[in-house]
């Protein structure tokens, strides 16, 4: 995760100008601010207001994480004096961090959860355009697991804008199919800014872009993630000036080739693996293939020669592991690491996991041959494929240390 505290300077004010301690702390709101000295104000009471109940009925505590980039008209010295009057009862406070430069909406975000406590976290803007009563509502998914992101989006069902230009629609929808086409991503609002997400969803990725869109990122990069959108209207600021420019398209565009790109990346490693694993897989079973031939001659030559269902099959089991062993050192898994003791203690293990598959083709034979009265020859060959398959993935991952896919 990419952020630098340099040039950072953090403040936390709760209740009495007391720190919020970090106990039964279950949520962080991350507000990345520059030139919000006149939404500040009202944002802070309207988050009390929406959120002092559902923490109460909870019996845990919030906190408000403001990141501000150096703003010239005094955001942060508007929010600090505005944080001691918003709190209730030590359940909210506030924490503002000052940034000398501006830095931009990512590194701020990051910032922020550098120094969030929360085990739950809500990344919004401060404009007043992403609603805070809509807060308890997308805390209570992530709190009841129904999902690990909750997206507040404009484009579900419900969802909606308001005091847009014709422009700035076109602009907006546009972003979003190109978001949704290119990276692959199902989901209406792709490039929402209002989104909440159980805390280890953010600190597993590695941010590689600049944009402004935080979520993308998040969307490409997490895996098996379970995602739900909520509709919202997004009303446009009525204060201050849209942070929006050509440079931010420019930035927007660049990040989503990147992230096209790292989806390429991955997509190719896993068709590598699979590949590799299959390879892996046709080679193992080839060497599988003699260790059948030596294994089912040997122990149907012992049976015929002994009498003795347990000894011929004991046998063939034997003498099977030993050369399928060598073969799927030096030709399957490639192991040219001929070092005795090393070599020694690969067969060890190759040995042991092999007996655990030769046991479970030892009782499979007898339960089918001796209680199911199956022909013997038929029922060693079924016990012999089921334990192979045992072998085959058992001694790639613990004998020669490779993943199992892969």
């Amino acid at each position: 995760m990419q952020g630098s505290d340099d040039g950072i300077l953090g403040r936390g004010y709760g209740r009495d100008g007391g720190d919020d301690g970090g106990s039964n702390v279950v949520l962080s709101i991350i507000i990345p601010t520059y030139n919000e000295s006149e939404n500040i104000p009202h944002l802070l009471r309207s988050i009390r207001d929406s959120i002092q109940l559902l923490l109460k009925q909870l019996d845990a505590r919030a906190e408000i994480i403001i990141v501000d980039d150096d703003s010239p008209d005094g955001t942060a010295d508007v929010a600090e004096s505005n944080s001691t009057h918003i709190t209730d009862e030590a359940r909210l406070s506030v924490k503002i961090l000052r940034r000398y430069g501006r830095r931009g909406l990512l590194s701020a975000v990051l910032d922020g959860l550098k120094n969030a406590k929360g085990s739950n976290v809500v990344v919004m803007d401060a404009d007043l355009s992403h609603p805070p009563p809509l807060i308890p509502t997308m805390l209570d998914e992530l709190i009841q697991d129904r999902c690990d992101l909750v997206i507040a989006s404009r484009y579900v069902d419900g969802g909606s804008v308001e005091n847009w230009s014709m422009k700035r629609k076109a602009l907006s929808v546009s972003a979003n199919m190109i978001a949704r086409m290119i990276l692959n991503l199902n989901v209406k609002d792709a490039v929402s800014g209002f989104f909440a997400c159980k805390r280890w969803v953010l600190e597993g990725i590695e941010f590689t872009t600049s944009g402004y869109k935080i979520l993308l990122e998040v969307l490409v990069k997490v895996n098996n993630i379970r995602v739900k959108e909520i509709p919202y209207t997004f009303v446009n600021r009525s204060h201050g000036k849209s942070k929006f420019s050509t440079k931010i398209a420019i930035d927007y565009l660049r990040a989503v080739w990147l992230l096209y790109r790292y989806g390429r990346k991955k997509r190719r490693e896993e068709r590598r693996g699979s590949v590799l694993f299959l390879s892996r897989a046709a080679r193992f079973y080839t060497v599988g293939a003699s260790g059948l031939l030596v294994n089912y001659g040997t122990a149907s030559l012992a049976n015929s020669l002994l009498a003795n269902v347990h000894i011929a099959t004991l046998t063939g089991i034997l003498c099977s592991i030993t050369s399928n062993f060598i073969l799927n050192k030096l030709w399957t898994f490639e192991d040219t690491d001929l070092a005795v003791m090393y070599t020694l203690k690969q067969y060890s293990y190759y040995m042991g996991l092999s007996s655990v598959g030769g046991a479970l083709q030892f009782l499979l034979t007898h339960l089918l041959s001796q209680i199911y009265g199956m022909n013997y020859n038929l029922a060693l060959l079924i016990a012999i494929g089921l334990a192979s398959m045992w072998n085959f993935l058992s001694n790639k991952k613990w004998t020669f240390k490779e993943r199992i896919w892969g």
